[in-house]
């Protein structure tokens, strides 16, 4: 329980208005590679 309190999604906070779907999908694609690169060192 205390590991999930600390985890980090790498999302910015704030509300996004895209253009587009496939706006939306490169930031969360780019976020979460970010995510995964981070916790692999």
């Amino acid at each position: 329980m205390a590991a999930m309190a600390r985890y980090r999604t790498r999302v910015p906070k704030g509300v996004f208005i895209y253009d587009s779907a496939a706006a939306m999908e490169a930031d969360w694609l780019r976020w979460k590679v970010d995510a995964m690169a981070a916790k692999h060192g």
